[in-house]
């Protein structure tokens, strides 16, 4: 698994995660490769928050889990992609 990871919301409840290789040189989010685990499960870098339907559906994802969006913070090396 990538060592750089997004994590797809929309897969994502009750603490469990839905982890996506994310590849840096093409900006592309490998969805066919998830792994599915609670944020201690997961070793790698998060780079972000990603929704198969854009933006405005991780902002929304963002509103409506406001605790689960700062544990997700805490982790993340790069917060500007954290909205």
């Amino acid at each position: 698994m990538n060592k750089e990871c997004v994590i797809d919301v929309s897969c994502s409840h009750d603490g469990m995660y839905a982890f996506c290789p994310y590849d840096k040189a093409t900006g592309d989010v490998i969805v066919g490769m998830t792994l599915i685990t609670s944020l201690n499960g997961f070793k790698g870098k998060i780079v972000g928050l990603f929704h198969p339907d854009g933006q405005e559906a991780v902002e929304e994802w963002i509103k409506a889990h406001p605790d689960e969006k700062a544990e997700i913070a805490k982790r993340s090396e790069q917060r500007w992609n954290m909205v």
